[in-house]
């Protein structure tokens, strides 16, 4: 399929998740579909397999949201086989608290259907001083935060982090692991 047309089934799918109807993207699931979390989180690995993905990510994830997950697009680009796509959650955890990320997907699809999903979770902002900041790290700068949240941020030099979640593949912080397997 052209890029086009892998763009519109993945704008489809998203179309749909952002007024909380997960069907397009369950009925597109590939039975050998790989689902990557990228970073040191406890979601973080791969799960392979479609099975796998509903079982061990998408039914627990389900299980710590109340009502539906909302997943909104904010932008999509697509070259060949992939399309990447920005998107925003707006969901609130049965504990009450808001679970608002900030997503960068890269899906791969074959035939038309997704065969596989990497997600990273774009979190700017660290803490230094007591402040909340954000680092350069991976082209990844708090001028985007800034753009698309309206806030104002400050960049931080390396030594003032005391944690950092980016979308680079560089070293991970001291003490934690990488799940860069396939993205």
């Amino acid at each position: 399929m052209s890029a086009s047309e892998n763009k519109k089934i993945v704008q489809h799918i998203f179309n749909e998740m952002a007024n909380s109807n997960s069907a397009p993207l369950l009925e597109s699931l590939a039975d050998d579909f790989r689902f990557v979390v990228t970073g040191s989180g406890k979601w973080s690995r791969s799960y392979d397999g479609k099975a796998a993905v509903l079982a061990e990510l998408f039914a627990p994830l389900r299980a710590r949201i109340e009502g539906k997950i909302t997943t909104i697009p904010v932008r999509i680009i697509a070259e060949g086989d992939y399309v990447v796509v920005e998107a925003r959650g707006r969901n609130t955890t049965r504990e009450g608290k808001a679970y608002n990320n900030t997503y960068c997907n890269v899906l791969r699809l074959e035939g038309g259907r997704l065969k596989e999903w990497c997600s990273t979770t774009c979190r700017l902002f660290s803490v230094a001083a007591g402040r909340a900041v954000a680092h350069r790290r991976g082209g990844v700068t708090a001028e985007i935060y800034r753009r698309h949240s309206g806030a104002r941020v400050k960049r931080a030099n390396p030594e003032s982090i005391t944690t950092i979640m980016s979308m680079d593949s560089g070293p991970a912080p001291r003490g934690a692991s990488r799940n860069d397997k396939g993205c």
